[in-house]
This record gives C-alpha cells, structure tokens and sequence, in this order.
C-alpha cells in the first residue's frame, strides 16, 4: 500500500493497494494522532514515500507542561483538529519519578522532536522527548548520560544552539552554574561548570538562558543570565 498524500489535520488518503479502493481515507482521532496513525499504517502495511511527510501533523500544535501538586509532570496541548486542549500526564505514561523542579521545555529538529527536563526525587536531571515514529514518550537519565557528580538545586532551564545542540543549565548544590550539552551530530551528553570556565562570581539564584543572533569570536553563544 501507499500512501499518496496527506490531506486535512488527520487522515491520509491511500493511494494504491491490493487491499483497498484507491482514495481511501484513513481519520484518525487527534488524542492518539501519531501513535495511532503509525500502528495503523503499520498494521495495514502501508509504505509513506520520501515526499510525504506525517511531521504536519504535530505543526503549529501548542505544548504546556507543569508540576502538579501531586509532583507528576503534566503536558497540556492544542493544535489544528482538536476541539479544545488536552491532558497527558507523563509522569505516569513513562513511569517516571516524582519531580521536585518545575519542567523546562524545548524542541530540536525544526519543531519535530519535543524535549522536556526536570529534576526528580532522586535529584537526578532527567529528559523527556518525543517525535514522529516513536511509540510513546521516552526518558533520559542526563545525570548519569553525562556523569554529573553535582546534584542541582532549583530549576533547571533547556534551549537549543544552531545545529541542534542541546543545553541543560543548572544551578549546583555549590552555588555553581552548570551546562550539559551535545554536539552538532553527536547525541553524547557532556557537562561544564560555567561558574569556573568564566570564573564568575557563585549564584544565589536559579539560571535562566536565552540565545542572541550574534556569535562571539570563539563561536560561543551568549546565552546565560542569573536571576
């Protein structure tokens, strides 16, 4: 089977099939939207061609997410096709632990994969992040990813760099500005201790980041500020 194109928010019309009438229209209900659109595809044995793309289907979609009062991390979105907002709570979808920070999210690949980070009960920093293709949410363990030897207090703030280049940055348990990072290409986690690299003075307050449209000599962005 192919699919010849996508039409509308969700459904798909198919195209050729031994199976099926050419044109066939597949609607998907826009609570499961990916998940379902791929385990259905799947279980009809539907080929999407390069010059189709599902990645439509998550544009101009809007994300919250927030700490509840039950320490769950909690997702409330809204796009096209959906009659109004929608709740997931992620903590329970990945079996995550409670969270003690408030979340901080941010996406990579022109929108298309979403990433959230927070600090759980066990003062690790983890990431959640999803995409098209993928069965459901995933996490990431960034404190053992990348090694930190320095538990965070506070909040933790992510954002991305030209390239796709993650950056998580933290306040430490010593009062230090952390960063974890990627490379351009390279999913590895690292991590840095800004406070020492730009021998500033410690913080008595949690980092917030932001990303200028100028790049200095060293091909560093300028990118933190300490409340």
């Amino acid at each position: 089977i192919i699919a010849s194109q996508v039409i509308s928010q969700f459904q798909l019309i198919i195209g050729q099939s031994q199976h099926y009438p050419a044109g066939i229209q597949f609607t998907f209900d826009p609570v499961t939207d990916i998940e379902t659109i791929h385990s259905t595809l799947l279980n009809n044995d539907v080929t999407v061609p390069s010059n189709v793309s599902l990645t439509g289907l998550k544009n101009e979609t809007q994300h919250v997410v927030y700490r509840g009062t039950d320490d769950h991390i909690y997702e409330i979105f809204y796009g096209p096709g959906l009659p109004n907002w929608r709740m997931n709570d992620l903590t329970r979808k990945v079996a995550l632990p409670l969270a003690t920070s408030k979340p901080s999210g941010y996406t990579t690949d022109a929108g298309a994969m979403q990433h959230i980070v927070y600090v759980g009960s066990n003062n690790h920093i983890y990431e959640l992040f999803y995409k098209v293709g993928f069965s459901g949410w995933r996490v990431n363990d960034l404190t053992l990813s990348a090694g930190l030897t320095v538990s965070p207090v506070g909040n933790p703030v992510g954002y991305i760099t030209p390239g796709n280049v993650q950056h998580v940055v933290y306040r430490g348990t010593d009062n230090h500005i952390y960063e974890l990072f990627t490379g351009p290409g390279d999913p590895k986690w690292y991590w840095n201790s800004l406070t020492q690299a730009a021998d500033a003075p410690l913080a008595a307050g949690d980092p917030t980041a932001y990303v200028t449209d100028k790049w200095t000599a060293f091909g560093t962005p300028l990118i933190v500020a300490v409340e």
